[in-house]
């Protein structure tokens, strides 16, 4: 059995990375006009929401979607159609995966309620 043995260059160092910021303009006529656009959407988006008693029902479905994306990063793999039908069930009768994004969905929910009770988040 043969070793194989590694040389290492000294001259390339594996820490040195480049100064961040990177120096590139990413603000391009491209995405300002996104930008802009999405803008337009949120304002449009919360003043709908002035207009129902409960924002959280325009909401939901977003709410959703996001807690079945942060869970599909944490490799917990469901669908919005077994969430959706999961939600209809005791907690003690529902699958694993599904019990994990509907309590992502009750943090979200709660953090929203707290912050309209208190709507100066600080540091202290």
């Amino acid at each position: 059995m043969e070793i194989e043995t590694i040389t290492i260059n000294s001259e390339v160092k594996p820490h040195s990375l480049k100064k961040l910021p990177p120096k590139k303009d990413y603000l391009t006529p491209q995405i300002l006009k996104e930008l802009m656009q999405a803008r337009t959407q949120i304002a449009e988006l919360k003043g709908y929401c002035l207009d129902y008693p409960n924002p959280l029902l325009l909401l939901s479905p977003a709410i959703i979607k996001e807690s079945l994306a942060s869970s599909e990063i944490e490799d917990i793999h469901t669908t919005l159609i077994d969430v959706l039908q999961n939600s209809l069930l005791p907690e003690i009768e529902r699958r694993q995966a599904d019990k994990e994004v509907l309590r992502y969905r009750e943090a979200i929910i709660q953090g929203y309620n707290l912050f309209k009770n208190k709507p100066n988040i600080g540091t202290n």
